[in-house]
């Protein structure tokens, strides 16, 4: 029982920043057992967290997973605004593009909003390989320098620069 995380950021309003924060660390856990039993999620995103009746995270949805690794299937699997710029330019997906999801997931908590918000495919994939991720801003004022520099280490363009599976980012958000 419950809804989607996406039906909360589109109905209520904008979690505050340790609320939100709590919220993506047992998303970030979630994902870390996923990695741990060699599965890529490949298209986290709201839509695919569920929330319990008790306010719980769960992640869903994994029709599109693969086993790590799967170097054979290189289609561009997921939703375009949470994929990784490496899985928009066409390589595999791994754990890292993973947390770059988790990443476009907290800056939608964070902000309300996309970091990358273009309408076709060609835009978005050449924003987010060119473009820095815009500084996130919180809607009810300044957000804790730790979460801004958090939310970019997830988002970082370079998958080598950012955390590499969910127990790393487990631990960045921790």
């Amino acid at each position: 029982a419950g809804r989607s995380l996406q039906h909360h950021l589109t109905s209520g309003p904008v979690l505050a920043p340790s609320a939100a924060t709590r919220l993506l660390l047992d998303v970030a856990d979630g994902l870390a057992a996923a990695h741990r039993a060699g599965i890529v999620h490949r298209d986290l995103k709201p839509d695919n967290i569920m929330m319990t009746e008790q306010g719980r995270p769960k992640i869903s949805d994994f029709g599109l997973a693969k086993l790590i690794p799967d170097k054979t299937d290189t289609r561009q699997c997921g939703t375009p605004h949470f994929m990784a710029p490496e899985l928009l330019m066409g390589t595999t997906a791994h754990p890292g593009s993973d947390v770059y999801a988790l990443g476009v997931c907290y800056y939608q908590l964070l902000t309300g909003r996309l970091p990358f918000a273009k309408t076709t495919l060609g835009e978005l994939r050449h924003l987010v390989a060119t473009a820095e991720v815009p500084q996130p801003t919180s809607p009810s004022g300044e957000l804790p320098s730790e979460m801004v520099s958090a939310v970019l280490s997830l988002l970082n363009r370079s998958p080598d620069q950012r955390p590499a599976d969910g127990a790393a980012a487990t631990a960045l958000l921790s």
